[in-house]
């Protein structure tokens, strides 16, 4: 139950934290624990990804990801171990590929493009 606490918290993030107006997503994507439906497992192992548009979003989300998993975790009397790791922002590197494609007319290209840059993962 702790580990579906955490996930329930850290959808709760995004709608309730950040500003409206600025796109953002926390998706758990990857949930392994247990080898059987009679046994509690020892531990749980959960992953996924953060995608925002801005800078101080990204920073800020990554802070609250880490409190809520812990703070949850302690109310649980649980341990957790986080492993949130900032791959680097392929928005910046790519922002003359995607000038390009919206002035040589390819939506489409562009519209790739900017789905593909967002990605920031974390294990939780």
């Amino acid at each position: 139950t702790t580990a579906s606490a955490i996930i329930g918290g850290l959808q709760t993030i995004v709608s309730r934290e950040l500003n409206p107006s600025h796109p953002g997503v926390i998706t758990v994507g990857s949930i392994k624990g247990g080898t059987s439906p009679h046994i509690i497992p020892e531990g749980v192992e959960f992953a996924g990804t953060v995608r925002t548009v801005h800078e101080k979003d990204r920073t800020y989300l990554e802070q609250r990801i880490k409190e809520v998993c812990r703070s949850i975790a302690g109310a649980n009397r649980a341990e957790v171990e986080i492993d949130y790791r900032n791959y680097f922002n392929r928005l910046e590197d790519m922002i003359g590929k995607c000038g390009r494609a919206k002035r040589g007319g390819q939506d489409r290209a562009l519209h790739k493009c900017r789905r593909e840059t967002l990605t920031l993962l974390y294990p939780c």
